[in-house]
């Protein structure tokens, strides 16, 4: 299972970050169902993309926004 991540500055704008997480995407075969995961770490912001566990989702993401 390939997993990528990538770490951005937490002053990112959302169409920005919107765009650097779908060239993650790319990575991928457009087949698969991915999970990405976002977290913040002190000034980063982390975003993880994996194929997902649950591989009866509709959607080809999902995802994972802790509260």
């Amino acid at each position: 299972m390939i997993k990528l991540s990538a770490a951005f500055d937490r002053k990112i704008s959302l169409l920005e970050f919107n765009k650097e997480v779908k060239e993650l995407l790319e990575n991928f075969n457009q087949n698969q169902k991915l999970l990405i995961e976002v977290k913040i770490e002190g000034d980063n912001i982390i975003a993880n993309v994996k194929e997902s566990p649950d591989q009866t989702e509709p959607q080809r993401w999902v995802w994972d926004l802790p509260q």
